[in-house]
């Protein structure tokens, strides 16, 4: 699977700088830290161009069933209450 540390190192051997390593990833600068925020960048525009798709919309399942079933403390005092 592809993580965001494996596509900035993949993207900065193409350019023949030097990979960033786990320690590193957080504290780069130059080349590195704009390859990072290109990807970053480039996630962000994929998602936002079509959020119809279908594992966005799991997500969303899942969270909206989380709402349902886990009631907050006001609906635990009163029984009779409708989410």
């Amino acid at each position: 699977m592809a993580t965001y540390l494996n596509l900035s190192n993949e993207l900065l051997r193409e350019l023949n700088e030097v990979v960033l390593t786990s320690a590193t990833f957080s504290s780069a600068i130059g080349i590195q830290a704009h390859v990072k925020d290109s990807i970053n960048r480039a996630y962000l525009d994929i998602v936002n161009e079509e959020p119809q798709w279908p594992f966005w919309l799991l997500r969303l399942v899942v969270q909206l069933i989380l709402c349902m079933v886990i009631p907050t403390s006001k609906q635990l005092q009163e029984p009779g209450t409708i989410y």
